[in-house]
């Protein structure tokens, strides 16, 4: 839904075979607002109709969620995501990462 005063999702998903992802929630402008993306094995390739024009092609899968909220008029990313697989360009980079900034912590498998 959008309003000149916010972009907001309700259970938006997107499916393709095993791969989805949902976003709920509105477009950050306030504290009060958050907007959150959870991906189930959503395949990194669905992003390259966005990354291409720059010369990106990312490849894996990642499972978790991404929230996008307002802090004192800071746009602050919360997250708690598994990447596995990880390629960049054509380079292998890592077999699983799991990165959550709420305790702060980055564990990589290679």
């Amino acid at each position: 839904t959008y309003t000149p005063n916010s972009f907001t999702f309700k259970n938006f998903n997107v499916t393709g075979g095993h791969s989805v992802l949902k976003v709920n929630g509105s477009v950050p402008k306030m504290d009060s607002d958050s907007l959150v993306a959870q991906f189930v094995n959503w395949e990194l390739s669905n992003f390259d109709i966005l990354t291409r024009q720059f010369s990106i092609d990312l490849n894996g899968s990642i499972n978790g969620d991404l929230q996008l909220t307002m802090i004192k008029d800071n746009p602050t990313l919360v997250s708690n995501l598994t990447i596995n697989d990880l390629w960049f360009n054509n380079e292998f980079l890592v077999k699983e990462k799991e990165i959550d900034n709420r305790s702060k912590s980055i564990d990589e498998n290679v």
